[in-house]
């Protein structure tokens, strides 16, 4: 994960997320993207108001250290990403604004707890596929399945009452 300051208030997830892939990575090197915006109240009752200017910061999260370091290389420092960091409609000067990219420190704690439910998750499916005597099949069908087979069901009961509904 790649914290990223610097940055314009005219910045969102979009826009971060096409100048680290500007580094050469694939989509599927970068997952979450968040940058942090300012809150705007909204009076009780009102529909939520839009996302606020950016605070300045963002965080980029990747599927693997490698592709952090290629993006975190090519971010860090980089004249070229001077548009990133100024604000809309402003040229730079003789000495454009930059970003600074850095490995973010997680809370340890938050870690530890996100670690323990992906393996309280992966023991529980172990449980439930010994269960079934190991096989993926007879532990029953998986979500998308599910989904369908009730997406089916549904429709035949829609198409049931038309023809007791139908003269």
């Amino acid at each position: 994960r790649l914290s990223i300051r610097n940055l314009g208030k005219h910045v969102d997830e979009s826009k971060l997320k096409t100048m680290v892939l500007g580094a050469g990575l694939k989509k599927a090197d970068v997952g979450a993207v968040h940058v942090v915006r300012e809150k705007i109240a909204a009076p009780p009752g009102a529909p939520p108001p839009p996302p606020g200017p950016s605070r300045g910061y963002g965080f980029v999260e990747f599927s693997s250290h490698a592709a952090a370091l290629a993006a975190l290389r090519h971010a860090n420092n980089n004249p070229s990403l001077s548009s990133y960091c100024l604000p809309k409609g402003r040229k730079p000067g003789a000495c454009p604004p930059r970003p600074i990219v850095a490995f973010a420190v997680e809370n340890v704690q938050k870690a530890q707890l996100k670690q323990k439910k992906k393996d309280d998750a992966r023991a529980k499916n172990a449980e439930r596929l010994a269960a079934a005597g190991g096989d993926a099949d007879a532990a029953g069908p998986d979500r998308k399945a599910r989904r369908t087979a009730r997406r089916i069901e549904n429709r035949l009961e829609k198409k049931r009452r038309r023809r007791e509904e139908a003269p």
